[in-house]
């Protein structure tokens, strides 16, 4: 299978009791580089295999669990991934304190908002939430 042009399928549950999938929007991408794990190395190649830890770059829109294949395959997109809802919740807010300023570097909450949804990107655990304060 050559994933150098592929399909990115997402796929949710359609029932409560998780016995059948649906899939929500299926769209097409273009791998920019692909790399396969041979040992402890990463090596580029052209077209990666089933059974290859693969790496790669290129496609903008992914989530976790979305189902990668090859652009003319017809195959059926594997079940959704279950993940835990985040356990802490978090505020932050103008530091008004009276020792406000004295010492640390400032930063402003524009760069934790920016900061904050980069990780968001990456990891499947942090959700973040604008309420407007």
């Amino acid at each position: 299978m050559c994933i150098r042009d592929s399909a990115i399928t997402h796929a949710c549950w359609t029932d409560t009791d998780r016995s059948d999938i649906e899939v929500v929007s299926q769209s097409s991408a273009n791998c920019a580089h692909i790399f396969v794990t041979e040992g402890l190395d990463r090596t580029e190649v052209d077209e990666a295999s089933a059974g290859d830890i693969v790496w790669f770059s290129g496609p903008d829109e992914m989530t976790l669990g979305d189902t990668i294949t090859d652009a003319g395959s017809e195959s059926v997109p594997l079940p959704p991934l279950d993940i835990e809802e985040p356990t802490v919740s978090m505020f932050f807010l103008v530091n008004t304190g009276p020792f406000a300023g004295e010492e640390g570097n400032a930063v402003t909450l524009r760069q934790v908002r920016s900061r904050l949804e980069r990780e968001t990107r990456v990891d499947p655990a942090l959700r973040m939430e604008d309420i407007g304060r």
